[in-house]
């Protein structure tokens, strides 16, 4: 009876295999990104568990407008205080911190910045040490 080896695997194969394992990994962190994936906020000061974060759009008037400081505050809070001073919010973007899951780790522009007619504030919002 002849000896079975495993059949080898030619090195082209491995290396579109590999590449499209790479983009779909790329595909499913990029959208994860976008949506803000994750574990929704605790305590009231931020989304539910579940809720997918999106972006959301405020009104804004004309004339020189400062960014006021919103790190450590949760997302509803932060987002309010930007409303009363009609700074629109481009997105919210959920990322792993040791901060408490729905708190704003930081925002682009920071607080304190000067902002140009019809820019926008991109808040960075604890996901929780789970990412």
């Amino acid at each position: 009876m002849p000896e079975s080896r495993p059949q080898e695997i030619p090195g082209r194969t491995m290396l579109l295999l590999g590449g499209g394992a790479t983009v779909a990994a790329g595909l499913v962190l990029g959208l994860t990104v976008l949506v803000g994936g994750g574990p929704g906020g605790s305590g009231g000061s931020g989304p539910g568990p579940g809720t997918t974060v999106t972006t959301t759009q405020v009104g804004r008037s004309e004339g020189a407008i400062t960014v006021p400081p919103v790190t450590g505050l949760g997302s509803r809070a932060a987002t309010d205080r930007l409303a009363e001073r009609h700074i629109p919010v481009g997105a919210v973007i959920r990322v792993p911190s040791s901060r408490p899951s729905g708190s704003v780790v930081r925002s682009y522009p920071e607080g304190g910045t000067p902002l140009a007619g019809g820019e926008q504030v991109t808040l960075y919002v604890s996901a929780g040490m789970g990412g």
